[in-house]
């Protein structure tokens, strides 16, 4: 995050670098989370792996000729498959919140030619994988936006929490714990994110417009891509796994040392929760490098009693 950067600036040399760790893993924003109401991404935007391009094959007559074992749908019908694989429409409708229990990790991904191999041959260079080397986090959610994520790193503890109209971020410093508010570009932004939902259930109701592009293939599996163009005009891909139904990956951008950054979320390693198909591990990757940030959830639990004492204005000093 930006207000990260400037409160850096005020530590010592030796405090300052570990704080200036703590704040590049902590440069987490939401962005989407089909299945798992939240998407984390973080800022270590030269350290992601570099966005794969692959052919898209145009939806037009003749295209299940090319692809028999992929059906030719309608977006209305993709669409209902997908709510029906990741649980129904009436069981997410009955989520009124969330919290997530996991770690993250940032691994290398093979390339050969330019396009990577599949990310269950990822290598982590976090402690070979070890947990005690990984970044544990927690996070909270609650219908509509609220949002109260923590991340423990070296000792340190650092927290990015929302209230559904304004939110904060608290970084460890040399000089003790500092709350910075959002800009408002910012909360705007997390104001509109995507419901517990997931971008598809209820889309028509949410004012976002689904246009099916084509077929590609994503990890050797053949997915339907699905264009979304936002109630604010916001227009990102979504890819289906034309077998499963499941979310496979979302696209987007994220703002990175001033510039606009591509970026591709992934999801895997789906587990039912309550019947609800939820991944378990999320790799998202900047465009133009190498590595990826993955999340790994270790625990989810369904509709937790939250405080709304959790999601308010943190008591600590504010920041510049």
């Amino acid at each position: 995050m930006k207000n990260s950067g400037r409160l850096m600036s005020i530590c010592s040399d030796e405090e300052g670098m570990r704080d200036r760790g703590a704040a590049r893993i902590f440069g987490l924003s939401i962005l989407h989370t089909g299945l798992l109401l939240t998407m984390l991404i973080t800022g270590m935007a030269m350290l992601t792996i570099a966005l794969t391009a692959h052919a898209i094959a145009p939806v037009q007559q003749g295209s299940s000729a090319e692809n028999p074992q992929v059906q030719t749908l309608t977006v209305a019908q993709i669409i209902a498959r997908n709510g029906a694989a990741r649980g129904g429409i009436d069981a997410w409708h009955a989520v009124t919140g969330l919290s997530e229990v996991g770690r993250m990790e940032q691994v290398q991904l093979s390339t050969i030619n330019g396009i990577h191999k599949p990310r269950s041959g990822a290598h982590s260079t976090i402690g070979g994988g070890a947990r005690d080397r990984s970044v544990p986090f927690t996070l909270h959610m609650q219908r509509p936006h609220k949002m109260y994520l923590e991340i423990q790193y070296h000792g340190s503890t650092a927290i990015q929490v929302f209230d559904g109209m304004q939110g904060w971020t608290v970084m460890p410093t040399s000089s003790g714990a500092v709350a910075v508010k959002y800009a408002p570009q910012t909360a705007h932004a997390a104001a509109t994110q995507q419901d517990l939902d997931g971008p598809l259930m209820d889309s028509a109701a949410k004012g976002t417009k689904v246009l099916l592009e084509g077929l590609e293939l994503v990890d050797g599996r053949n997915n339907y891509r699905l264009a979304l163009t936002l109630r604010d005009g916001q227009v990102r891909h979504l890819w289906i796994d034309a077998d499963t139904f499941l979310d496979t990956k979302i696209d987007g951008t994220r703002m990175v040392g001033g510039s606009v950054w591509p970026v591709e979320t992934y999801f895997s390693g789906y587990k039912k929760v309550h019947g609800l198909q939820i991944p378990h591990v999320l790799d998202t990757a900047i465009g133009g490098t190498r590595t990826t940030e993955r999340i790994v959830i270790d625990h989810v639990m369904l509709n937790p009693v939250l405080s709304d004492a959790l999601f308010s204005a943190p008591a600590v000093t504010s920041g510049p």
